[in-house]
């Protein structure tokens, strides 16, 4: 006998299994097609909101000119969510209260609550240190539900939960593309630098009603403090590939690097440029270490930056940045701050 649906009314996922309170028993959005009225496509054959059940602008076969004045605007959402299994090796001694702070599934609670916040502005997701578990069996129901598509690369091992990057994109646009490449290969010197498993993932983004596309691309740096020259090679290889890349780049990530360290060539801007409280504010704040090391960077001639911030959970103080207040904690479930940005295309 099939077992209820986690959602059951409210579930979107057209390939739902589970049993639903519905005349037919399947998914109230089974069938539909997940972008709805926003889609263009078509070839399109899922079923839609519309006086016809045909996606929008099927008549026409051109796409309606952007009116004069109408900008583009893309907001972009940075977050390393901290593996639950990395969590759990986190000293006890630096968390009295380890047990409850530490626990994973209070931790998810969490970051679904800020996750559903920024998913209603219509942010695009870069995550990092999503387990292979958290994807499969909780990231990808949540996204279903809000109508986002769900891109999840993983590199990492069983030490870690095969952890991997998660870019997160809503409805209104497109995912033409995906791609993915290790830049310790590409890497030529030092030869130590070849050998690392972590995963550039790239989504190619178009959105029907501007008519533009650009790329969204998230990595997670290698964490050698100790041989800087290898986070300096991998950082290379990824400024070599968004300068040829063929469309405006947005990349996110946990770089471990300090602003100054990253130190973004001509082409490129970043977050951290126009925060003003930068440097006296930290993006991770860990029992050993604590810096701003999450950027957001991007293609300086196309996007103007309109609103940046760093989406705490509580201010910036030096009672938070005491060693009582370490992250995770009670009220921050990873030991990474979000950061968001809002950006808007120049004409």
């Amino acid at each position: 006998m099939k077992e209820k649906c986690t959602f059951n009314l409210v579930c979107s996922r057209s390939n739902c299994k589970h049993f639903h309170d519905t005349q037919d028993g399947r998914s109230p959005e089974y069938g539909k097609c997940r972008y709805n009225q926003t889609c263009i496509r078509s070839d399109c054959q899922f079923l839609h909101d519309t006086l016809s059940g045909r996606p929008p602008g099927l008549e026409v076969d051109t796409f309606k000119e952007e009116e004069k004045g109408d900008s583009f605007e893309i907001r972009i959402f940075q977050w390393n969510v901290l593996s639950d299994i990395l969590a759990q090796k986190m000293s006890p001694e630096f968390y009295p209260d380890h047990e409850t702070v530490l626990d994973g599934d209070r931790r998810w609670t969490m970051i679904f609550t800020k996750l559903e916040e920024v998913m209603t502005s219509g942010h695009i997701l870069c995550l990092q240190e999503v387990t292979r578990h958290r994807a499969e069996n909780c990231l990808q129901a949540f996204c279903d539900l809000h109508v986002y598509t769900m891109i999840f690369r993983s590199h990492g091992n069983e030490f870690n939960g095969f952890m991997g990057n998660c870019i997160l994109v809503p409805g209104h646009l497109l995912v033409e593309r995906i791609h993915s490449v290790r830049p310790g290969k590409l890497i030529m010197k030092p030869v130590e630098g070849k050998g690392y498993p972590h995963l550039l993932t790239t989504v190619l983004l178009y959105s029907p009603s501007h008519r533009l596309r650009f790329f969204v691309t998230t990595y997670h740096m290698p964490c050698q403090y100790k041989r800087p020259e290898i986070m300096k090679s991998h950082l290379q290889v990824l400024y070599d590939l968004m300068k040829t890349a063929p469309y405006p780049v947005i990349l996110c990530g946990d770089l471990n690097m300090t602003p100054e360290d990253v130190s973004p060539p001509p082409f490129l801007d970043s977050l951290w440029n126009h925060q003003k409280h930068f440097p006296t504010i930290h993006s991770h704040v860990h029992s050993a270490y604590r810096a701003c090391i999450d950027h957001i960077l991007f293609s300086s001639s196309i996007f103007s930056l309109v609103t940046t911030s760093l989406n705490s959970f509580t201010h910036y103080d030096k009672t938070f940045l005491s060693t009582e207040r370490l992250m995770p904690n009670a009220i921050q479930p990873s030991d990474h701050i979000p950061l968001t940005a809002c950006f808007q295309w120049n004409s």
